[in-house]
């Protein structure tokens, strides 16, 4: 049986966008995916052409219930190429005091809402349907 390995609870996601940006050699590439999960570390994101691991990124996304996120600074800590899509875990690496605080109010939120939806538990982890 395989270890767990995350530090934060997590969210599994459907539906939300988020901007990836990055600057290689100088030159800006903006690509958008969907946000499959997100924790107070970090992110996974579907998408169709992905960044390589290690690539350092720029995130812009908006939660539901309000939560905006501005120029989060990622680095990409994984990348699972699939047939149509690709999925990247992005490690949040300079989160101020106060995000890292919404993003635990916001997880916890939807932790706390798993009894009003149709969802899938799993170790620190739910799923909504």
């Amino acid at each position: 049986m395989l270890k767990e390995r995350r530090k934060y609870p997590r969210v599994l996601m459907r539906k939300v966008s988020v901007e990836v940006e990055t600057t290689p050699n100088n030159a800006r590439s903006l690509k958008k995916g969907m946000i499959k999960g997100i924790s107070s570390g970090g992110m996974g994101i579907s998408i169709q052409s992905p960044y390589k691991k290690n690539d350092m990124v720029v995130l812009n996304f908006i939660l539901d219930r309000g939560f905006k996120f501005n120029n989060i600074i990622g680095k990409i800590v994984r990348v699972e190429n699939g047939l149509f899509n690709s999925i990247m875990g992005i490690e949040f690496l300079d989160l101020s005091e106060e995000d890292i605080a919404r993003l635990k109010k916001y997880v916890d939120s939807r932790l706390k809402d798993k009894d009003k939806h149709d969802v899938i538990i799993q170790k620190n982890m739910v799923i909504y349907k």
